[in-house]
């Protein structure tokens, strides 16, 4: 009887043993789960550094098209005024103007985040730059084009823009480090100098523009996007409707970028409009063919004429911006000057060259009236 006692003891001793240690790994992998999640949503984008996804997306909207200027403006704010998030340079240098009429710097931003529950920092790229330059002249760089281009995209749902806003970079608060401060300085006297101005900058912050970066980028030749546009196997139509859309969102963005500033995602193909200091670029700049040279005039025209010669021969139910255009009704420049009125730089913004918010109208009525006589019903890439 004993003997059966003391075996049942046993037994009951073992069993629960097992329950602990049952109990204890679930508890081990239920926390490493939960860290795990912590640290991958954290960035606002989970690609690691070689440009790989947990899940492979197939079109911008579903990787940063939801995220809006609102959106980014917040999480600025709240990573601004958090004790846990330290904000560093990784790069910093002077921007690729003429320094006989204008002046400025770009730089890449880390701000890195440790809660009091997160062992593990995790990082989020920015990308800043303050360009200040003669806006007449064809070659002008400017970051409020960059802060117009990102509204507008959102505007059009064309949504090949990462998240760009108006943006004040405080000495005291995120940049210490007097060596670099000094750099900055010295690389944007023509505006302390008032040589030109579209901003300001004083002792205590610089103004510019800030882009949320994603990893997993490469560039791509202007040449790649529009072979890339006349794609008619099915098998490669997600490149196609890519190449159109982003050929779509810079012709109505009068945008007259360099050949080298034209990206796409390394994985999929799917193509990012970034460094856009060039577009909403006036007419009477990039068309006065007395000083404008052929290759900056080619530049607009290259995404026009693509976008004429394909815009019959696509399917207009999968382009969000193809119901925008339709249903615009002369109010894309009024939309887009509504949302700017919410973004930090708003005054500068709206002021600077004024005329090219209702030529972005202008272009949008006579593509809705082209397709309106042309194509109403769109096309099919793969026909």
């Amino acid at each position: 009887m004993n003997g059966k006692h003391t075996e049942t003891g046993t037994a009951r001793s073992k069993n629960k043993r097992r329950f602990r240690l049952s109990l204890h790994r679930f508890v081990a992998i239920f926390v490493l789960g939960l860290l795990v999640s912590r640290i991958q949503t954290a960035p606002f984008f989970i690609y690691d550094e070689d440009g790989s996804t947990i899940d492979q997306p197939h079109n911008n909207r579903q990787v940063f098209g939801s995220i809006k200027p609102a959106t980014w403006r917040q999480w600025l704010v709240d990573h601004d005024n958090s004790t846990h998030t330290h904000v560093s340079i990784l790069k910093l240098e002077p921007t690729s103007l003429h320094t006989d009429w204008g002046c400025g710097i770009s730089m890449q931003l880390l701000f890195e985040t440790r809660s009091t529950f997160d062992p593990i920092p995790s990082s989020t790229k920015a990308f800043f730059k303050a360009s200040h330059a003669d806006m007449f002249h064809y070659d002008a760089e400017s970051h409020l084009r960059e802060i117009k281009a990102y509204y507008l995209d959102q505007i059009l749902e064309t949504h090949v823009v990462l998240p760009c806003i108006g943006y004040r970079l405080d000495r005291g608060q995120q940049l210490q480090n007097e060596e670099q401060w000094s750099t900055i300085s010295k690389n944007l006297e023509c505006v302390t100098t008032g040589d030109t101005t579209t901003t300001t900058t004083t002792a205590a912050s610089v103004e510019g523009s800030i882009m949320l970066w994603m990893n997993g980028i490469e560039g791509v030749s202007k040449e790649r996007i529009v072979e890339s546009s006349k794609q008619q196997s099915m098998w490669e139509q997600s490149e196609a409707e890519s190449a159109i859309n982003y050929a779509l969102f810079h012709y109505l963005g009068a945008c007259m970028k360099s050949d080298h500033n034209h990206f796409s995602q390394k994985r999929n193909k799917v193509y990012v409009a970034i460094d856009n200091d060039r577009c909403m670029t006036p007419r009477a700049i990039f068309s006065n063919r007395e000083i404008v040279p052929e290759l900056h005039f080619n530049r607009i025209k290259l995404w026009e004429n693509l976008v004429y010669e394909r815009i019959c021969q696509i399917p207009h139910h999968r382009f969000p911006v193809i119901r925008v255009i339709r249903d615009a009704n002369g109010l894309v420049s009024s939309r887009l000057k509504k949302a700017l009125q919410t973004d930090a730089l708003s005054r500068e913004l709206l002021e600077s060259q004024p005329e090219a918010f209702d030529e972005i109208d202008e272009r949008i009525h006579k593509l809705a009236e082209y397709i309106l006589k042309n194509c109403p019903e769109g096309g099919d890439i793969a026909a």
